[in-house]
């Protein structure tokens, strides 16, 4: 296990004029980076070409940054989250639902049968999932479904994907691997020019590397180049060991995502927003150029990402919140 400190790399010093002695870091969207940019610059259409983002874009979020004096936080998306919400469960409902889930311990389908007939309640599967969901951790029950209220901690559970990139680079496709904690929301991305076991060991092998935490488990699709057991007998198994080969010589656990958990899991969630964020706003010539784009979009995302999940804390603050990591002022996988 590895710690990352001291001084960091150029993508930091962007940022270093929001940076106090108390308080780091404090940027709370990508979009700060197009104010960083253009204050180092003084071009707007640098600014634009750099992010792909339109000249009205840009100056919408300017002026809201500047009319907020500086204050980062303008620069998140307004909460389109109603507020009133008139067909939510009404409370006594609910309070029922969460009674007999104590009650009986039954599951979903089992709990809407039994409320209809004992409370001639009448409420669907899918609302009674929602709501244990919501509530199991208040109140010390587990949900079918559902992990243990037990806290998570970093390195407890890494997930790992695989994107095809929609982008044609020298005329030819590149795809994407991602790892994140999920106690943390850390993450490591790489581009490769292939999927294959050879990339998905290479890509393995560097989340063991570099993640600043030891691994107790680490799900993957239920891919053959994940799950190969024997390397083939040719130069590259001397270079590279099979994911399970390599992972259990790590003493790490290895599970495998269905296609359904991995559609929902937090690793394709990611992958949803590198596409808006990253992909759909840049364009690249140089796989070079792509790939040291990516290693600055990871670090701000590590460094600099506040997580509605995480209550407001980036990854990083996240990780520091624990003891033993408080000491890492700077994650960057790519130094």
């Amino acid at each position: 296990m590895h710690q990352q400190v001291g001084t960091a790399p150029a993508t930091r010093r962007l940022s270093d004029q929001l940076l106090t002695a108390h308080e780091r870091p404090v940027i709370v969207h990508p979009r700060m980076a197009w104010i960083l940019y253009y204050e180092q610059k003084k071009n707007v259409r640098a600014v634009c070409q750099k992010f792909g983002i339109s000249r009205k874009t840009f100056y919408k979020w300017l002026k809201r940054y500047r009319n907020s004096a500086g204050d980062p936080a303008s620069l998140l998306d307004n909460s389109r989250r109603p507020h009133r919400f008139p067909r939510a469960t009404p409370k006594e409902v609910v309070a029922q639902i969460l009674q007999a889930k104590k009650e009986t311990g039954y599951g979903q389908r089992r709990l809407k049968q039994y409320l209809a007939q004992k409370h001639n309640i009448s409420v669907s599967e899918h609302t009674i999932w929602k709501l244990l969901k919501q509530l199991y951790a208040d109140n010390g029950f587990s949900v079918r479904g559902v992990s243990s209220p037990v806290e998570s901690r970093p390195g407890d559970v890494v997930q790992i994907s695989v994107k095809e990139i929609m982008l044609s680079i020298n005329h030819h496709q590149y795809v994407q691997y991602t790892a994140i904690d999920v106690c943390t929301k850390l993450r490591i991305s790489k581009i490769y020019r292939t999927f294959s076991w050879r990339s998905a060991a290479d890509f393995a092998k560097i989340v063991i590397e570099r993640f600043p935490f030891s691994i107790k488990e680490i799900q993957t699709p239920n891919d053959g180049r994940f799950t190969n057991a024997s390397a083939s007998n040719d130069i590259s198994s001397i270079l590279f060991e099979p994911v399970p080969a390599l992972l259990e010589k790590s003493n790490i656990k290895q599970t495998f995502l269905s296609e359904r958990d991995l559609r929902n899991s937090l690793v394709e969630k990611v992958h949803e927003v590198d596409d808006v964020e990253f992909f759909k706003r840049n364009s690249y010539r140089k796989p070079e150029e792509l790939i040291r784009a990516m290693a600055e979009f990871v670090t701000l995302f590590n460094n600099h990402r506040k997580h509605e999940e995480l209550n407001g804390l980036t990854p990083l603050q996240k990780l520091r919140a624990f003891s033993e990591f408080k000491n890492i002022v700077y994650f960057d996988p790519y130094s």
